[in-house]
């Protein structure tokens, strides 16, 4: 799902309206812009350039960056929560936020990722749902 990032109004309480990209759609058998391609969600707390959190269809999504200057470049860490109710979502969410993570380290990196982040995370759900079993 993509926000409409143009359209949000980065305050506590403004509506969110994430797009599944029509590939994602067709992936898991959906049909572009129909029924399921739509989710909604709400700014829940705001602070620039450090914190953003929100909600996404009953889930709460947080994002924070702290300096970090372990390796001398004057970087930051990313921190991100994703807060959710059904256990079934755990496995899927894990790997797709993994594989997702992945492939924006490679993008901020200057480089292209190493694969598909679809295909990263069907690779990845193996042992997440190993570490999820125990």
């Amino acid at each position: 799902m993509v926000p409409d990032a143009g359209r949000v109004r980065p305050d506590p309480g403004a509506a969110i309206r994430f797009d599944m990209p029509d590939s994602t759609a067709e992936r898991y058998g959906l049909t572009p812009g129909g029924p399921g391609t739509v989710s909604h969600g709400q700014i829940v707390r705001v602070e620039p350039p450090h914190l953003l959190e929100y909600t996404w269809d009953g889930e709460t999504l947080r994002w924070e960056l702290f300096p970090d200057d372990t390796d001398g470049t004057d970087g930051c860490r990313l921190v991100f929560t994703n807060v959710f109710d059904d256990r079934d979502t755990a496995l899927p969410a894990a790997a797709g936020w993994h594989a997702g993570l992945e492939t924006l380290a490679a993008e901020l990196d200057g480089g292209p990722p190493a694969r598909s982040p679809w295909d990263r995370a069907d690779e990845l759900a193996p042992a997440y749902a190993a570490s999820f079993a125990g």
